[in-house]
Formats: structure tokens, sequence, C-alpha cells
């Protein structure tokens, strides 16, 4: 009877292990009312960097001008502007341009790729409306967090495979 005891604290012990696995991710800040932010990603990732002249929050229709600018890492050149959320007016620039001044308008904030592509692919003007890349690509933003199903899946399986040392266990003692 000892051995099952040890064997169902080790295992115990194991799923308490899992649980802090499982802890979900602390929620974005959240914007204080009366401001926008502008989130500028690059797009692969690998491709380069993009940032803003603004870091932090922008009050709305302040008519302030931001600086938005994409650096391409060695093998990639940059390819275009995609403007995913919120509204804008161009101050100057265009989106095959690596610098846009643009001025941020009405209460949404403005999320931006960078889009960058391997050096020898020719870029052409992008005339598509722009979209959020798919769940399945690996540079995907949207791509979900799978912490919850893999902590079911463990405690599922840590709870079926005690369940079966015990059995196994009180038949051998039982002879």
């Amino acid at each position: 009877m000892k051995k099952v005891l040890s064997i169902v604290a080790v295992l115990a012990i194991l799923l308490c292990g899992m649980v802090t696995v499982a802890a979900e991710r602390s929620p974005s800040p959240t914007i204080p009312h009366g401001y926008i932010v502008v989130d500028v990603i690059p797009y692969p990732s690998d491709g380069g960097e993009a940032e803003s002249s603004e870091e932090g929050y922008i009050q709305i229709d302040s008519g302030e001008n931001v600086t938005i600018s994409a650096t391409a890492k060695p093998g990639y050149k940059f390819s275009h502007w995609e403007f995913i959320t919120g509204q804008h007016t161009v101050v100057s620039g265009k989106v095959t341009d690596p610098v846009m001044v643009i001025t941020p308008e009405g209460d949404e904030s403005l999320l931006v790729y960078a889009h960058f592509v391997k050096e020898g692919t020719d870029v052409t003007d992008p005339t598509t409306k722009p979209s959020l890349p798919g769940s399945d690509d690996p540079h995907s933003p949207t791509t979900g967090d799978t912490t919850l199903v893999s902590f079911i899946v463990f405690s599922v399986a840590a709870i079926f495979t005690t369940f079966a040392v015990v059995v196994i266990l009180r038949r051998k003692q039982n002879g």
C-alpha cells in the first residue's frame, strides 16, 4: 500500500507542475480613453525592423504627424506598407517607400505591417485590400496559444495513468 501512495504522490506532484504551465497570458494593456497607438510590425519578422516615431499613446485627432520607417536586414529588401486597422492621411511618401509620414485619424489604433521580401524578388505595387495573415502562417500574430489544450491532455493522461497504476498494484497485492 505504501508503494501505491508513493506513486500517487509522485503523479500528484507532476500534475501540480503541469498546472503552472497552463497559466494564461497577461492581457494586453488597455489604451486610455481618448488615445490610440501606432503599432508597426515587420513581416516577416526576420526580414527587417520597423518603427514609429510615436512609441506611446497619441491623443485622438491631435493632428500629430507620425513617421514610420522600415530597415531591411541583410538578404532582404523593403517591399511595402500594409495598413491593417485605423484611418490615416499620408503627409509624405507612398506605400512602397521605406519612410512615410502619416497623420492618424479617428478613434481606432493603427496596425501597420512593413513587408519585406528576399533579395532578388520583384517588388510590385500592392493592389489588394489589406488583410491579416492566415492563422497557419508561422509569422502570423493571430496564431493561437495551445497551453490550455496541452494542460487538459496532460491532466487526463496523468489521471488515467494514476488509475491504471492503482489497479495494477491492487491486483498484485491480492495475488
